[in-house]
């Protein structure tokens, strides 16, 4: 399967219309989950090494792609994957969550877990031990800046120094 040529679709969940790239076959399932800045289209080499064994499923987080906004934060993040998994009929996958992927991924795990066979996280953490409310680092308001001035491409070479 050529992932680059896998379109994304989207389906109707209890939170409004959410984007995925869904191929594969198998009785298991692999739920992708990007970071911030990300997309579905960041799973290309994961869907061609495992949807010859299994379904692999990479969702838009609300807000990109085609996935409506709705209400922010981890919760509502969970919620929404698990109402994602309601409408594809999968009962439960093994989550694999980059970044802000992996802390919704974790966030799953802890609420639905029976929903979960499985978790693989890369650089997840939230917020570097910081308090809640207590507001950006400098660092995070140059990731922000950076966002708004330059191309994707730019930014992940920006990122990857």
């Amino acid at each position: 399967m050529n992932f680059m040529e896998s379109d994304t679709r989207t389906i109707a969940t209890r939170f409004g219309l959410t984007s995925l790239r869904d191929a594969g076959t198998g009785s298991s399932a692999i739920m992708s989950l990007h970071g911030l800045s990300g997309s579905s289209r960041n799973w290309g080499w994961q869907f061609a090494s495992f949807s010859s064994t299994h379904r692999c499923l990479a969702w838009d987080a609300p807000g990109y792609g085609n996935s409506v906004i709705g209400d922010s934060g981890i919760d509502s993040y969970a919620a929404r994957v698990v109402s994602l998994l309601d409408a594809l009929d999968v009962e439960s996958a093994t989550l694999v969550g980059h970044s802000m992927g992996g802390v919704v991924a974790g966030r799953v795990a802890g609420r639905y877990p029976d929903r979960v066979s499985g978790t693989l996280l890369s650089c997840t953490h939230t917020g570097y031990a910081m308090a809640p409310g207590e507001g950006f680092t400098d660092g995070h308001r140059q990731r922000l800046d950076e966002m708004d001035r330059l191309t994707p491409r730019e930014y992940g070479l920006a990122r990857a120094e």
